[in-house]
């Protein structure tokens, strides 16, 4: 049962990784403005937008270009920004998930060994 031991450390790291956000508290056409005058976001900055459609993504600011803000392969209109929240990340957020895909890969991997074991016995 050693296993369970290390896959609930991997879980308990994995939530310990997350981001805290503060909502930017401005109506929506004045956040869409400042972020078009480039006052509100900053290449680097880690964002959570919520759209008009109501789809919410988080991404890491790479780009502000064509009235876009593009970020870890996501692409959001700025006319289409309806919430904005900034957001500091973890240092431990990328660290914590590879440690615990890391954790629950090789305990699986080792959970179907002893099965397999268990099954030629």
């Amino acid at each position: 049962m050693a296993w369970q031991k290390w896959l609930g450390l991997g879980v308990l790291l994995f939530i310990s990784g997350c981001a805290s956000f503060t909502q930017v508290n401005l109506p929506s056409n004045e956040i869409r403005s400042q972020i078009a005058d480039g006052k509100l976001i900053a290449k680097g900055d880690y964002v959570k937008v919520m759209t008009l459609e109501g789809k919410e993504m988080q991404f890491v600011v790479e780009d502000i270009s064509d009235n876009r803000l593009v970020g870890d392969g996501v692409e959001v209109a700025i006319t289409n920004i309806q919430y904005l929240s900034k957001g500091t990340p973890s240092v431990w957020t990328k660290a914590t998930a590879y440690t615990s895909a890391f954790a629950i890969g090789f305990f699986g991997i080792a959970a179907i060994g002893a099965l397999i074991g268990a099954l030629l016995l």
